[in-house]
């Protein structure tokens, strides 16, 4: 036995200081995952993404069978909040129809609306929500603050009233201060 142990191969150098750094990289990406808080916006925004946008833009708005959200490219395509959430609420067949065969700030072409309207399938609420998931976790930074700041108005309106309508919100939320976060 003691023949059989001299010759057996050493643990090569490198090893030990990747066992003893691995256990702390993987202590400080589980803490990364960490989930919104229950009951919040993002949490909100977050489950309805999930569901509904996901399979079709990315989970992290990287782009699939639909245009991506990462990188600011939502921001190009819908500068305002509002366009955002109509063209969520009609989909693309509505939009075509009610405001002509492109859409967003680039005039992208509609090109058979693949986009689903969820007006009915999705609250209001759940719709600002997902807006709001959409630009300031999926996006990124939106450059327009103001823009931003509104439309965290109009969903902190809309949690604080849930019988509030969409609209309703909108305009309640334009009269309050639109200074930067």
């Amino acid at each position: 036995m003691v023949s059989t142990v001299g010759r057996r191969p050493k643990v090569p150098f490198w090893v030990v200081p990747v066992l003893v750094v691995l256990p702390l990289w993987a202590f400080i990406y589980i803490g990364t995952l960490r989930p919104a808080e229950p009951g919040s916006s993002s949490a909100r925004g977050a489950e309805v993404y999930a569901a509904q946008c996901a399979a079709c833009h990315g989970s992290q708005g990287e782009g699939a069978a639909a245009p991506a959200f990462d990188a600011g490219a939502v921001f190009q395509t819908w500068p305002s909040f509002e366009d955002h959430v109509e063209w969520v609420q009609l989909g693309g067949a509505r939009w075509a129809e009610l405001h002509g065969p492109t859409y967003g700030e680039n005039a992208t072409p509609v090109n058979g609306a693949a986009m689903p309207g969820f007006d009915g399938r999705l609250s209001e609420r759940e719709l600002v929500h997902v807006v709001l998931y959409e630009r300031t976790v999926v996006a990124g930074t939106n450059p327009d603050p103001a823009d931003d700041k509104h439309l965290r108005n109009v969903v902190a309106a809309m949690d604080n009233d849930p019988s509030m309508a969409l609209e309703a919100a909108i305009h309640a939320s334009a009269d309050l201060p639109q200074s930067a976060p």
